[in-house]
């Protein structure tokens, strides 16, 4: 078998094999980094005095999905865990306060963008 054209016989093994491996893939472009919302103002629930009566020794986690803009507001606050084993005075009362939170938006590298991200509220009555 004679070796390609462009390749002399009398050249060394390791340039032979050289020349007809592949080049080398380039490493994909660096992604800009990627930060994280992070809460500025963290209000928590307002719960009155009946409604810590009426749930005395209650222990609950209520987990809140909020929708952040790009300006760090809450634009939608909505209930994460099933509804039926959540009293829904305590998911209001999580709502309400979640709505009330504002983040330092997160961002693409320097670029405000919108998010989501959960909220736990535990309640220990």
């Amino acid at each position: 078998m004679l070796p390609p054209p462009e390749i002399a016989a009398n050249e060394p093994a390791e340039t032979r094999n050289q020349s007809l491996a592949k080049p080398p893939i380039p490493p994909p472009p660096k992604s800009p980094p990627v930060l994280l919302p992070e809460p500025i103002y963290q209000p928590g629930p307002s719960i009155s005095p009946a409604l810590r009566q009426s749930f005395a020794s209650i222990k609950k986690e209520i987990h809140i999905g909020v929708d952040i803009d790009e300006n760090g507001n809450v634009t939608r606050a909505h209930l994460i865990d099933g509804l039926e084993d959540s009293p829904s005075l305590l998911v209001n009362a999580a709502s309400s306060a979640a709505r009330l939170w504002r983040f330092r938006p997160a961002k693409i590298g320097e670029k405000p963008v919108r998010s989501t991200m959960v909220l736990v509220f535990k309640f220990s009555l």
